[in-house]
């Protein structure tokens, strides 16, 4: 009678174990399809490239990219706001405006005294409001922007 028992109570167990190994593989199942919503206020510090390792770069500052529900994003390392997109585990922001103005206005706002661009606006609009293709790490939930010398890691606040 007793060996019964136990039988019956193994089989609960497998299948209480079973149920909880069916259930964590449909939590994480869904949580790789559907992900996190990365909308939200992320803050970033750069990173000197010096050799494979990063370096804190302090100097520079903190950055902050607010990506809103809506597709809007702003930052302040360039200084520019515009839409933003993603494509699995890459964000494209593309600007729009630089200091709160489009290029156009920038370049109208900013001319010489003779009416010709000005070269530094010029330079700083071709710098400045370039499309940046960022990649989300998921297993730590930051953004992470590579240039050639400097990385910018973003953590959510």
């Amino acid at each position: 009678m007793l060996g019964m028992e136990q039988k019956r109570a193994n089989r609960h167990l497998i299948a209480i174990l079973g149920f909880g190994i069916l259930a964590c593989g449909i939590a994480f199942g869904f949580r790789m399809l559907h992900g996190k919503d990365l909308s939200g206020v992320w803050k970033g510090i750069a990173y000197k490239k010096d050799g494979g390792k990063y370096i804190p770069d302090e100097a520079i500052g903190d950055f902050v990219i607010v990506l809103d529900a809506g597709g809007k994003y702003s930052e302040n390392g360039n200084e520019t706001s515009g839409t933003w997109t993603q494509n699995g585990n890459k964000l494209t922001l593309v600007p729009t405006t630089f200091h709160g103005l489009t290029a156009d206005e920038n370049r109208q706002r900013y001319r010489k005294k003779d009416g010709s661009a000005s070269k530094t606006m010029e330079s700083l609009l071709k710098n400045r409001m370039q499309t940046m293709v960022i990649e989300y790490q998921p297993e730590k939930d930051h953004l992470i922007f590579d240039e050639p010398t400097l990385r910018y890691e973003y953590a959510r606040i």
